[in-house]
């Protein structure tokens, strides 16, 4: 099978470490906006109690799978414009 470019892997690996910080963050905010828990802290212990770090990772996978298709999109986009620019000012865009 053919390598993937580097912008590409770059783009995989973006949207994986983005997607482990925001799934957290959201189970907490709706938590709080559902009013089960009084603020952050309380939500956290309350799913780390009731499902371990799963709780927290809840809807992970279709988060991730968002993650690294818009930044495999805009990773793609950002090559092409640099292409595009380099044949047509002479230079890449820095």
């Amino acid at each position: 099978p053919a390598a993937l470019p580097a912008s590409q892997l770059a783009s995989v690996a973006t949207g994986v470490a983005s997607s482990c910080v925001r799934v957290p963050i959201s189970v907490v905010k709706a938590r709080l906006q559902l009013g089960l828990s009084p603020n952050a802290a309380h939500a956290v212990r309350t799913a780390l109690a009731t499902s371990g770090w799963r709780g927290l990772y809840a809807g992970w996978g279709a988060t991730c799978a968002l993650d690294v298709s818009y930044a495999l999109v805009q990773f793609t986009a950002l090559e092409w414009i640099r292409a595009l620019s380099t044949s047509v000012v002479g230079r890449p865009l820095t």
